[in-house]
């Protein structure tokens, strides 16, 4: 469940999370689901969201599939890498 960059915590700590948002001035109503899963990466404790359901065609693209797309054709020094899973 974890990419191999992450190490489980000790703990095995897993939630799922749901939410109903009945209204939003930019996306208007939409529900979420997220599971959450406690990790380490290089031995500090944080948290990692394998899966995510939503159910907007408002809000979807407007979240990371966009915010991940490059912007501008700028270029990127060479040294900076990019881990896809």
């Amino acid at each position: 469940m974890l990419p191999e960059c992450f190490e489980p915590d000790e703990d095995g700590y897993c939630v799922a999370i749901g939410l109903t948002v009945p209204w939003s001035d930019n996306y208007g109503p939409f529900e979420e689901s997220v599971l959450v899963v406690g990790c380490r990466f290089e031995g500090q404790p944080g948290f990692f969201a394998p899966i995510a359901f939503l159910n907007s065609t408002n809000s979807i693209p407007a979240g990371r599939e966009i915010t991940a797309r490059r912007k501008s054709r700028r270029r990127f020094p060479s040294r900076w890498t990019v881990n896809r899973w």
